[in-house]
């Protein structure tokens, strides 16, 4: 999905991890076909997590579209399907996430890294790319990150600084 300037401007939120099934054919040696698929999940943008899903089922690589592309294009994707045993998760809502020119989820707006300037084309945003990306988190800046904060939590560090103030 390429965005406009204005909106690679915006922080972008109302993300979904959805889960879907990526699917494999193997031909196995006595000419028969194994297929199978593994679980995982993917980002996707909606106001509801419905339309979050109904955006994944307009991508090409989603499995009843796959079908229909030439087979040279096919060897470009891998195809996939919801999976609609299991619901889709919000991702946690943070001021500083934007979202480069690329589709890629970035920490900070998007900025070149040489001259510093706003730049929706940066791979990086001012403080690297989006944890929900699998970047690390970040643990240098005030309000901290929205999943610095819950890992805290898990971790009980949350409580301890807040008994240690006390």
């Amino acid at each position: 999905m390429t965005q406009t300037l204005e909106q690679t401007m915006q922080p972008v939120n109302n993300i979904y991890h959805v889960p879907i099934l990526k699917l494999y054919a193997l031909k196995c040696f006595d000419g028969e076909t194994a297929v199978g698929h593994s679980e995982t999940t993917t980002l996707a943008q909606g106001k509801t997590p419905q339309e979050a899903k109904d955006y994944l089922k307009g991508c090409w690589e989603f499995a009843e579209n796959y079908v229909t592309h030439s087979e040279e294009k096919r060897k470009d994707g891998k195809p996939f399907k919801l999976d609609e045993t299991k619901k889709p998760k919000k991702v946690l809502y943070c001021e500083r996430r934007f979202q480069n020119s690329r589709g890629d989820y970035t920490c900070g707006k998007p900025m070149d890294g040489e001259t510093q300037e706003y730049n929706p084309d940066a791979l990086n945003g001012e403080f690297g790319g989006c944890v929900i990306q699998g970047y690390s988190i970040p643990n240098f800046f005030e309000p901290k990150c929205p999943y610095q904060i819950q890992r805290d939590i898990k971790l009980g560090k949350l409580e301890a600084e807040i008994e240690y103030i006390i």
